[in-house]
């Protein structure tokens, strides 16, 4: 399967270079509006004498508006292209070899192992094949531009101490969508023993009557429907955990920010305009921690 993964992306090699090249592109243009606005900031202390100026920006700020959404749309379309012809390729790579197997081989492969094959485990390998060429690289080039654009056009000091409690959140959101797996899998196992019980009940529903098994029926099947309900309570409660952390990691970035940037512009080491741009930095790294977990839940299932 490696073997085959590597020709698969040998082969395509050439749009996956086409599909990096625009996103990089995407990414950069994403950082300008903050900049562009920070500017505006500055310009409106003295609106009379810098409003060519405001005009000026304001344009700037449709203008990459514009060319952010005419980079975007050929690397998404390019992206799904590639992952569709991915998965093709190994589909057809696959079944070849398939083909050509021996009797004796095939007699210790189950049909069912075959048809996961060609459905599931193959889908499961384009996704994380597309989230690697969308999101992974999208995380990697954003933090790079926006750390780096943080450290030049504002304050490095205020970087640093702003980009600490973002990656104490990051680390903490993986260890807790650890947890969310492993409660969601018990879930699943609960809610396929009580569809078994049901089955099992409802076949053998006039065996029950007849020995009078109602009672014992019913009694276990509510311990069965206890056990998911508190299963599915607490993947709401990891769940809930999750999306609060994150909310909670840049509620605090946003405060460390407020308290040392005002004291920077106070001091006349950055200007105002500086200030707002870098909250709109902050911003950016929202999306990049909230993709992490996804993303490593499907490189453990591909």
């Amino acid at each position: 399967m490696q073997k085959v993964i590597k020709q698969a992306i040998k082969k395509y090699r050439g749009l996956i270079l086409i599909v990096v090249i625009f996103i990089c592109i995407n990414m950069y243009i994403i950082t300008l509006p903050a900049k562009i606005i920070g500017n505006i900031v500055d310009l409106m202390m003295n609106m009379e004498q810098n409003q060519q100026e405001i005009i000026r920006n304001i344009c700037y700020l449709v203008v990459v508006a514009i060319s952010y959404l005419i980079t975007r749309l050929p690397w998404r379309a390019i992206a799904t292209y590639t992952s569709r012809s991915f998965e093709r390729e190994i589909k057809n790579k696959i079944f070849y070899q398939f083909i050509r197997l021996e009797m004796k081989d095939l007699q210790n492969i189950k049909n069912g192992e075959f048809m996961a094959y060609f459905t599931k485990n193959i889908s499961e390998i384009r996704n994380f094949f597309f989230c690697m060429m969308s999101y992974a690289i999208r995380i990697i080039i954003l933090s790079m531009i926006a750390i780096s654009t943080m450290i030049t056009n504002v304050n490095l000091k205020l970087t640093l101490i702003t980009i600490c409690p973002i990656i104490i959140t990051t680390f903490i959101v993986i260890q807790i969508k650890k947890q969310v797996e492993k409660s969601f899998k018990k879930s699943q196992q609960y809610f396929t023993e009580l569809s078994e019980y049901v089955q099992e009940s409802t076949d053998s529903v006039r065996t029950i009557k007849a020995y009078a098994g109602e009672y014992h029926q019913l009694k276990e099947f509510m311990n069965k429907n206890s056990l998911l309900k508190r299963s599915n309570n607490i993947v709401d409660i990891h769940s809930t955990l999750l999306s609060t952390t994150i909310n909670l990691g840049f509620g605090i970035c946003y405060a460390l920010a407020l308290l040392f940037g005002s004291k920077l512009v106070v001091n006349g080491e950055i200007t105002i305009g500086d200030f707002t741009a870098f909250n709109g930095y902050i911003g950016l790294f929202y999306g990049p921690v909230s993709w992490l977990p996804g993303l490593i839940s499907k490189y453990k299932r591909s």
